[in-house]
């Protein structure tokens, strides 16, 4: 329905009516789940420098846990 020039490759979940957005270069993006528009709420900037991030996240009582090409498990407090 819409695309952002922010985000080329990344993997997506949906929660609680957000889209919550983890590009391969280590960004988080939580964006509305709206069809008729794109609007971000939250972005960070890279969570980990010089790795891809290539597996969806996880969300568990609002900790988000992403892992990297090299096998490391992130935790981000959401709450």
């Amino acid at each position: 329905m819409w695309s952002s020039d922010n985000i080329s490759v990344a993997s997506v979940i949906l929660a609680n009516g957000k889209l919550i957005v983890l590009t391969e270069n280590a960004h988080i993006y939580v964006v509305e789940a709206n069809p008729e528009e794109y609007k971000e709420l939250v972005v960070t900037k890279s969570i980990e420098a010089r790795k891809h991030f290539w597996t969806a996240p996880v969300l568990c009582k609002g900790l988000l846990f992403v892992r990297n090409d090299r096998g490391t498990l992130l935790c981000i407090d959401l709450r």
